[in-house]
């Protein structure tokens, strides 16, 4: 009996033992937190690079090596890379420099320690609201043409770069590089017939010696190179339009990023004959800034006379077919 209990009571110490190593090594985990998040400049001009600092703090009594630091901003985690060194019992500062993908507004920056294991949403994390502004000045401009203005055939755009030493100004449609200058005046041709007729964003870049990059405001133009209709779909009202054989109709529709992140969109365009069948379908995908409107676009050109009904889809994406905004709906008579 007595070595019974003798046993019962050892296996009992050794249990204690092993639940207090283990709760020991769970705590020396979990007292890694961060408790400062800071960014220099506190303000940053959109598109600026910004120093990040954060102190990172060990309670534990073990020391900690290589533990990862990861970055979230306005929801998506940017970076994953930043490794530092915690002694037991101390903190530890760590600073980087890097260029967020910013706008102006309001954005909110997130460090977690080891994010894997202790996860994005306890108080191991830090987070920092904060507000890009925008730049001061403007140093780049489109003079020419006006803002929605129609552009047919060989369009120009007249490009003002302020400065002595500007290298090169760049002109883009839609994100894409049209072409380069590389002394003024900065005024740049294209062929619009090119393009698909619709609204699109034009902006330019002026690159100076000093390696700085200033962009222009984004203007929005209609490419319109046929005897086109152009439809403004909304959610709520259906509209009803006439039109001919082998004429352009193009129905847009304008999206606003009310969230504190960059979103997809994709604007969807259906088209089905009088008896159901699917006439036409086709869509594009874009992405959306911080408080952005953007003119999403789709053109179809009817080839034969007849009724049809159009529905217009803003989604975030085809795959997950979230939607932004309520079907859109048009009737269409084709004669």
């Amino acid at each position: 009996m007595n070595k019974a209990v003798l046993v019962f009571a050892t296996l009992s110490l050794l249990l204690i033992s092993y639940v207090g190593i283990k709760q020991e090594a769970l705590a020396t985990h979990t007292d890694i937190f961060i408790p400062v998040l800071e960014i220099d400049p506190k303000n940053p001009v959109a598109g600026q690079q910004v120093k990040i600092t954060v102190v990172l703090t060990n309670k534990g009594n073990s020391d900690r090596f290589n533990i990862q630091l990861s970055f979230n901003l306005d929801g998506v985690w940017i970076i994953d890379d930043i490794h530092v060194n915690a002694p037991a019992q101390k903190s530890v500062r760590a600073s980087f420099t890097t260029a967020m993908p910013l706008s102006p507004g309001q954005h909110q920056l997130k460090a977690c320690p080891e994010r894997e294991s202790l996860g994005d949403d306890g108080h191991q994390c830090q987070t920092l609201d904060f507000v890009a502004i925008a730049e001061p000045t403007t140093v780049v401009t489109i003079l020419s043409p006006k803002e929605e203005e129609v552009l047919r055939g060989s369009a120009t755009i007249k490009v003002a770069a302020l400065g002595e030493d500007v290298s090169k100004v760049e002109l883009y449609i839609q994100n894409e590089l049209v072409d380069t200058k590389y002394e003024t005046p900065f005024d740049f041709t294209f062929d619009s017939t090119k393009y698909e007729d619709g609204l699109y964003r034009i902006y330019a870049i002026a690159y100076y010696d000093s390696g700085i990059a200033k962009p222009s405001a984004v203007k929005k133009y209609f490419i319109d190179n046929s005897d086109s209709i152009l439809v403004r779909v909304t959610p709520g009202h259906v509209q009803e339009v006439q039109a001919k054989v082998g004429q352009s109709v193009v129905f847009e529709s304008d999206i606003t990023n009310n969230q504190t992140f960059k979103i997809p969109a994709t604007f969807i365009l259906l088209v089905k004959d009088s008896n159901g069948f699917t006439e036409f379908l086709s869509w594009k995908e874009d992405k959306i800034s911080v408080n952005e409107t953007l003119p999403m676009s789709q053109s179809w050109t009817p080839e034969a006379r007849g009724k049809y009904t159009v529905e217009a889809f803003l989604w975030d994406t085809i795959e997950n077919s979230v939607p932004l905004a309520d079907v859109m709906k048009a009737n269409i008579v084709v004669s």
